[in-house]
Order: structure tokens, then C-alpha cells, then sequence
């Protein structure tokens, strides 16, 4: 099985970052997915760039995307697989609002263990592992941790609030 580590993803990540960027700079092309949602050329194209670079790093984890509905009856049970959002926010993304992110979660038995939140248009980046902890990369990729702390339980037994340490 291939080693992951969520700051392998980082540089992709920026990349679809700085990708999306040239889209929500100028007028794009939208359309209405079957369940009358948005989707941009934007989501597409991030998605065209997050999805080889996953694959081709992490051969033997699935990748599941928002926008390849092929992928989505690829979700597996048990183990490993992605998860990637490739423009969270598509609304307030053709409202020019800045409130968009890039998402990616690793998931594992039905739990995510890993995850990287990118908002290109105010340049801050959050990563997160069960194992490392929680942690913003700043441009020049210095990190600053992120405390996490339970607040109040829920049905699923998880309800966390991000507190800077």
C-alpha cells in the first residue's frame, strides 16, 4: 500500500488553486447539474487536475469526485479512498464572493482520517490527519498548528470546533 501523507497534496492542491483563479477572474461558462445545482467550467478544470495526480500518486486508493459521476458508485465499504470537492462553494464562486474552497479527504472504513481545505481567493490553507493533527500552510509553506477540540456530542459523536494553539 502507498505511504500518504496530506503535505504530499499540498502543491496540487495550490495548483488547482491557482487554476480556479483564472476562472472566478473572468466570465465562465455555468450549467445546471440533474439536481439543479451549479457547475462551472472552473470545477471541471480543477477536477481534470486533481483527479490524474491522485490517481497516479495513490494507484491503489479510489478516487471518488463530485463531478465524475462514473467515480461515485466506486465507494467502497471498507479501506481507502479520496474524496475531492473540487470547487466547495460553486454558488459563491460565480458570485465573485471569495467563500469557495478546494476540498480533499481521505477516507478510511467510512471515516475521514485526512484532509486538505484550500480558499484560493483569501490564500489560506488548512491541513489535517487523525494521527498529526490540524495545521494552516502559510504561502511560503510554513505551518501553524491548529487546536482541535470536542465541543458537544452529536448523533454521530462528532462535533469539533478549529481554536488556534
Amino acid at each position: 500500500m502507498t505511504d500518504f501523507r496530506i503535505n504530499d497534496l499540498i502543491e496540487a492542491t495550490r495548483a488547482a488553486g491557482e487554476l480556479a483563479m483564472t476562472f472566478y477572474s473572468r466570465e465562465h461558462d455555468i450549467a445546471l447539474k440533474a439536481d439543479n445545482s451549479p457547475v462551472t467550467e472552473a470545477d471541471f478544470a480543477v477536477d481534470n487536475l486533481l483527479y490524474p495526480i491522485l490517481t497516479e500518486r495513490y494507484p491503489d486508493i479510489p478516487v471518488i469526485t463530485e463531478e465524475r459521476a462514473a467515480t461515485h458508485e466506486a465507494t467502497p465499504g471498507r479501506g481507502r479512498f479520496f474524496l475531492v470537492d473540487p470547487i466547495d462553494g460553486t454558488k459563491e464562486f460565480i458570485k465573485k464572493t471569495g467563500e469557495f474552497t478546494i476540498n480533499i479527504a481521505l477516507i478510511e472504513n467510512g471515516h475521514p482520517i485526512a484532509g486538505i481545505v484550500y480558499a484560493p481567493a483569501i490564500g489560506r490553507l488548512f491541513t489535517g490527519e487523525l494521527k498529526s493533527g490540524a495545521c494552516e500552510i502559510a504561502e511560503d509553506n510554513a505551518s501553524r498548528k491548529i487546536g482541535v477540540r470536542s465541543c458537544r456530542a452529536t448523533p454521530t459523536g462528532r462535533d469539533w470546533r478549529w481554536t488556534s494553539i
